[in-house]
């Protein structure tokens, strides 16, 4: 089993908490920034930094991983329509946290208004050894884990053209390693629209690094799990289904206290 880590959304004017991108209409904004990449003397260590780092960890010890990272190159002016350009030409760097993860990973220059999918799927084809984008690839073959951002914009449409043009039975996201400047968008995303297109939308990073072929016991500090219900006799007298219902759509809480009407 191949597992094929895409990245986007990964650049300074998205997620960089300095206060010189904090203008660009693209940047998550300070919770977001936190939620992702840690927040305080634990900034750098969040869900997402570690999971990328964990990753490259496992490829370099020779695992089936191999991570791809977009890297979005934008004018030092902006782009046509953006009203609120990123600061200067450093906008189109990675954030920090990721310098030493891209210098590593397979990197993808695109534009902000272009997938480049004809570079991705030569990557895909060459990293796993399979013809990703001339026919369908059956999920003991190859999985994909799309993390970044925006939810709702680009991570969306990877997925659902992985899942649904070119077939890719695997195709999964985590909600702990996604994000989005549209708080309202994204939790829309992950609870109708990805899953809608067939995309795995793990709530568990777990889970997600289990799928992904990486050990979950590096994760469980981070406490990125779905919300608890509470109380247990409420809780353990839910199916799977309707505990699913319950923990999507309270995805943005910890904890979640049930009333039986």
């Amino acid at each position: 089993m191949h597992t094929i880590i895409v990245g986007d959304g990964l650049t300074k004017d998205i997620l960089s908490p300095n206060h010189l991108f904090q203008t660009s209409k693209l940047n998550v904004g300070h919770s977001e920034i936190d939620r992702l990449m840690g927040q305080g003397k634990a900034s750098g260590y969040g869900p997402l930094p570690s999971f990328l780092r964990q990753a490259m960890e496992a490829q370099a010890n020779g695992a089936r991983v191999r991570t791809v990272l977009l890297k979005t190159v934008r004018s030092s002016d902006g782009d046509i329509g953006e009203t609120n350009p990123p600061a200067q030409s450093h906008s189109s760097e990675f954030v920090e946290p990721l310098e030493d993860i891209a210098r590593e990973a397979v990197v993808i220059p695109a534009s902000p208004a272009v997938i480049p999918w004809k570079e991705l799927l030569n990557v895909f084809d060459h990293a796993a050894g399979l013809e990703v984008s001339s026919k369908p690839v059956k999920g003991e073959l190859v999985r994909f884990l799309v993390v970044g951002c925006h939810t709702e914009l680009r991570i969306l449409a990877i997925t659902s053209f992985l899942k649904n043009m070119l077939g890719c039975h695997e195709v999964a996201v985590s909600s702990h390693l996604v994000g989005s400047a549209n708080q309202g968008a994204h939790f829309a995303a992950l609870r109708h629209n990805l899953r809608s297109a067939g995309v795995r939308v793990f709530l568990d990073l777990t889970e997600a690094t289990t799928y992904a072929g990486l050990d979950a016991a590096n994760f469980q500090h981070l406490a990125c799990r779905p919300c608890a219900i509470n109380p247990p006799d409420v809780r353990d007298a839910l199916s799977s289904t309707h505990r699913c219902i319950v923990e999507f759509l309270c995805m943005h809480w910890t904890r979640a206290e049930l009333r039986p009407l």
